[in-house]
């Protein structure tokens, strides 16, 4: 059986996020102490960032609620985000 089938499986409890923001450091800061507030723990994080832009990926271990999408997209320099699985 490939691979991707079992994707769902594999990541049933956890999610990843991707979230393009524009001032990336002080919006990654932001982003991290408005989960952390709501007892969401970030297993793993990826920043990437030029001069004027960046994008960074979040693992959570819960899935999110309604009012963690929200904090994700209203952090302050963000242009976009979505759920990846």
């Amino acid at each position: 059986m490939p691979l991707f089938t079992k994707m769902p499986t594999l990541f049933a409890k956890r999610q990843r996020w991707f979230s393009v923001l524009s001032k990336v450091i002080r919006g990654k800061a932001e982003t991290n102490s408005r989960l952390s507030a709501k007892s969401i723990n970030i297993s793993g994080q990826f920043l990437k960032t030029n001069d004027e832009i960046g994008y960074v990926i979040l693992d959570v271990d819960t899935k999110f609620s309604k009012e963690a999408v929200e904090i994700l997209q209203d952090v302050k320099g963000t242009i976009k985000t979505r759920m990846v699985y």
